[in-house]
């Protein structure tokens, strides 16, 4: 007779695992930040947030999951990886959120396009036809800082902030950057008066 008896268990021990899951490790999932700061510093920056974001999000991912993947060309190169990294924060968001959440499918799919029409802009529309390529240019900014805070909206769902409070105020840096912004828009803008007024 076997007198060998494991010792009883407690059906209210949480299971052992070598892997925190996603879901239950809030502060490490995805990059958090308010609404407000989002669209101020995209705008701002003429659009050049979107690769700090594209970064700051494949960063925590890859900080999370110890892939073996690289940040900073999934950033410069963030068409080739947008689809992907939707489809990570949309899964995430759903584990955590308490009602159901849109695909980003679209939303990843009309950034694509958005940035490549952006692109390619300056290629075929000249400057006899500024005041065209300004407006589209518009509409694309428009429609890219959209796709991109789809994205953002269940990220934060994802990190359990849906209003993305821990990352609601200014630092320093970004004051430097929201600076250096206004004086890139005031530049462009004197730029587009002088090629309407014929002084360039």
């Amino acid at each position: 007779m076997n007198l060998d008896k494991s010792p009883p268990t407690n059906p209210y021990t949480p299971p052992h695992s070598s892997e925190i899951p996603s879901h239950l490790a809030p502060s490490t999932i995805y990059y958090v930040v308010s609404k407000r700061k989002f669209f101020t510093l995209f705008f701002a920056t003429f659009s050049l947030y979107a690769f700090y974001w594209f970064y700051q999000q494949w960063s925590n991912w890859k900080i999370r999951t110890q892939d073996k993947i690289w940040p900073v060309p999934r950033a410069l190169f963030n068409i080739f990886f947008t689809h992907s990294l939707f489809k990570k924060i949309h899964a995430d968001a759903k584990l955590v959120s308490n009602s159901p959440l849109p695909n980003l499918q679209l939303p990843a799919t009309a950034f694509v396009v958005a940035q490549v029409t952006t692109n390619l802009l300056d290629k075929f529309l000249g400057d006899d036809q500024l005041p065209l390529s300004i407006g589209i240019l518009v509409m694309m900014f428009g429609l890219i800082s959209w796709c991109l805070w789809q994205a953002q909206k269940q990220a934060n769902i994802a990190c359990g902030d849906n209003e993305g409070s821990q990352n609601n105020t200014f630092t320093a840096v970004n004051y430097v950057w929201l600076v250096l912004g206004v004086i890139w828009w005031l530049l462009i803008l004197m730029g587009i008066f002088a090629i309407l007024t014929g002084m360039a």
